[in-house]
């Protein structure tokens, strides 16, 4: 690729709607691939991931104190950040859904008594599972660990700064959030065998 190249496609991945204009490469338009797809969970699962890492670009939006975007740009950012954290949030609760029922299958094979909850979890995903088979497919239970920086990373403008301090900051922030990393407080999910479960649910586990 040519400097200009490079230059085009850093422009076309930053093409925001409403803040930034399409841009032209070649006979093609081009805008933030966020508004199909920021996070291709599906891509990935389907060319057989089956543990996979997700780094979102701002904080956990409950997080964000709304006093911190006085104009209507930071106003615009945080509703976009919601609506592409929300698009992958539903993405991963499926995923959990999933995780339940190949869990509920697992129990009834070990000929483990089903409670409500499991045949509820597994009721849930059955058509799903029911047509992956049909297809030669097979589902497999899932590991998706969530990343999110602890701190607000200077909304969209901030994002939008290339300088050499800024990126160096950034990747600073980012090795500190990700060794700090906490599953139960990042909302990891994380599928649980069998034996596992059992002894979960002896113990009283919900």
């Amino acid at each position: 690729m040519t400097d200009e190249q490079v230059r085009l496609v850093v422009m076309g991945s930053s093409a925001i709607p409403g803040v930034f204009p399409p841009v032209q490469i070649g006979k093609d338009t081009y805008v933030d691939g966020g508004v199909v797809m920021n996070t291709p969970l599906t891509t990935a699962i389907d060319a057989g991931a089956t543990e996979l890492h997700i780094v979102y670009l701002d904080p956990d939006v409950s997080k964000i104190p709304v006093a911190t975007m006085p104009n209507t740009i930071d106003t615009f950012s945080r509703v976009y950040t919601i609506m592409l954290a929300s698009n992958i949030n539903e993405d991963i609760q499926t995923a959990s859904w999933i995780n339940g029922g190949l869990e509920t299958l697992e129990k009834a094979q070990a000929q483990v008594e089903l409670t409500p909850d499991d045949e509820l979890s597994f009721l849930r995903v059955a058509a799903k599972l029911a047509e992956s088979i049909q297809a030669g497919g097979k589902y497999k239970k899932l590991t998706i660990h969530r990343y999110n920086p602890g701190e607000d990373l200077g909304g969209l403008i901030g994002m939008l700064n290339f300088t050499e301090a800024t990126i160096r900051t950034l990747i600073d922030k980012g090795y500190e959030s990700g060794i700090k990393h906490n599953c139960k407080e990042s909302g990891c999910l994380l599928p649980r065998e069998v034996g596992e479960t059992l002894h979960h649910v002896k113990h009283g586990g919900s």
